[in-house]
C-alpha cells in the first residue's frame, strides 16, 4: 500500500475496491462483513431522501442525511486531526473514500449483475499485465 498524491486518484482505488468487492461477495457467496454496504447504503439514501423531500416539497427530508454525513464526517475529521490545518484534508479524504467505494460498489452490482451464480474469480475486462504497472508493489 502506498499513499496516494492526489485525491482523484484515491477516489479511483476506492471506487475499484467498490466495484470488484461485488465480485468477492459473488465468489463467497455472502457478505463478509456489514462495512462493504455502508458506502453505497448512504448514497442510495442520500438520494432516496433527496427526491422524496424535494418531490413532498419538504427540506427537512431532503436535507436529513446528507445534513447528517457532514455532521459525521466533521466531527470525525476533527477527532483525528492532528492540527486545526488539517480538518479540511480529512474532511476531504472521508468524503472521498465514502464516495469513491459506494459509487464503485453500486457500478459493480450494475455491471456484474449476470454473474450472481459464476463463482470463479475471472473477468474478460481485467488486464492483470496493465494491473501490475499501475498498481506498483
Amino acid at each position: 500500500y502506498y499513499a496516494r498524491s492526489k485525491f482523484i486518484k484515491l477516489f479511483k482505488q476506492y471506487f475499484n475496491y467498490g466495484l470488484y468487492k461485488v465480485r468477492g461477495i459473488q465468489k463467497r457467496g455472502e457478505v463478509v462483513s456489514i462495512r462493504h454496504l455502508i458506502p453505497s447504503t448512504f448514497i442510495v439514501a442520500l438520494l432516496i431522501t433527496l427526491i422524496i423531500g424535494f418531490f413532498l416539497q419538504l427540506p427537512w427530508v431532503a436535507f436529513s442525511v446528507g445534513s447528517l454525513y457532514l455532521i459525521f464526517n466533521l466531527s470525525a475529521s476533527i477527532i483525528v486531526s492532528p492540527s486545526f490545518r488539517l480538518i479540511h484534508l480529512i474532511f476531504l479524504a472521508y468524503w472521498t473514500l465514502h464516495w469513491g467505494y459506494g459509487l464503485g460498489f453500486i457500478c459493480g452490482l450494475i455491471r456484474f449483475v449476470n454473474k450472481w451464480k459464476d463463482t470463479e474469480l475471472k473477468d474478460l475486462n481485467f488486464n492483470r499485465e496493465q494491473f501490475c504497472i499501475n498498481n506498483p508493489n
